[in-house]
């Protein structure tokens, strides 16, 4: 007995892009919520656009009303670009990406840093400072990697999310997913439950109040979860503060409260580049 399948119509998506010079075309097709994109037109220029997409949005697999007001709203693309043309493609049709712009994957490196409790917004201004001086040469997360700045494995996490195992990292426990993100090692965490049978509390409580890790962090990692789209997903309740939760860093330290998203020197400066297509780096740390 034959089944019948019936598949929705696929997609065409088709922007375009144009300079006093050249003109670049982004196509896509299919059902999904992310698709992958192609980027048409002269090597160079592409290569530019490909590179400051990849930094945003960590691939070109993106969604196409997300990647649409990337290119109309982003300064860099702004700097080189006329306004997107929507060649192609029905955005309005897709409600998943009205959000887009307030999920944490959507944000740059180092909101997600500070976001995740893994600094606060004066360890990440140090260490803004400290990679000025490199930042014609590397991406942010290259200086942090290279520098031990943050554990290696948390930058994967934040980077490359959707390689990983998302049923493998949603199954396990706050202590389990903090060791394999090097945040802790596995005595740290046997003395910690020792103490959390004596005491009592949460797990992320003790290994807070033992110094080992920000309560943010400890709040962060315990909620986190990764979409079957590959995407990380964090939402804080309203008593944790949601957006405005005050971040601890490492030290302890309670970081000021401000909005991430606003903060000036996450964002790249518009007119830092000559009129001319480099490699693209961007200042406010954003996916390397």
């Amino acid at each position: 007995m034959m089944m019948d399948i019936r598949v929705g119509p696929i997609a065409m998506y088709r922007f375009r892009l144009n300079s006093d010079q050249v003109q670049l075309e982004l196509v896509a097709n299919g059902q999904a919520q992310r698709l992958p994109f192609q980027v048409l037109g002269p090597t160079t220029e592409v290569a530019f656009l490909e590179e400051l997409i990849d930094e945003r949005f960590g691939g070109l697999t993106v969604n196409p009303a997300q990647l649409f007001s990337f290119l109309n709203n982003d300064p860099w693309v702004r700097d080189f670009f006329q306004s997107p043309d929507l060649v192609e493609g029905q955005l309005h049709q897709d409600h998943h990406a009205s959000q887009a712009s307030d999920t944490f994957d959507s944000q740059p490196l180092g909101c997600q840093l500070v976001t995740a409790g893994v600094i606060n917004l004066e360890e990440l201004e140090q260490l803004l400072d400290d990679y000025r001086p490199f930042a014609e040469t590397q991406r942010f997360g290259e200086f942090l990697r290279l520098n031990l700045q943050v554990p290696p494995q948390i930058l994967d996490f934040l980077l490359h999310s959707s390689l990983l195992d998302s049923e493998g990292f949603n199954e396990k426990r706050l202590g389990e997913r903090l060791i394999s993100l090097g945040a802790i090692n596995e005595q740290q965490l046997h003395q910690a439950l020792q103490q959390q049978a004596q005491q009592g509390g949460r797990i992320g409580e003790v290994l807070a109040a033992n110094g080992l890790i920000s309560p943010t962090m400890a709040l962060f990692f315990s909620r986190a979860r990764i979409s079957a789209q590959g995407e990380i997903e964090y939402e804080a309740d309203e008593h944790s503060g949601a957006k405005g939760h005050q971040p601890f860093g490492p030290s302890g330290r309670l970081g000021p409260h401000r909005e991430l998203s606003a903060h000036p020197r996450l964002e790249r400066s518009p007119g830092r580049r000559q009129q001319q297509f480099p490699k693209a780096e961007r200042v406010g740390g954003a996916r390397s």
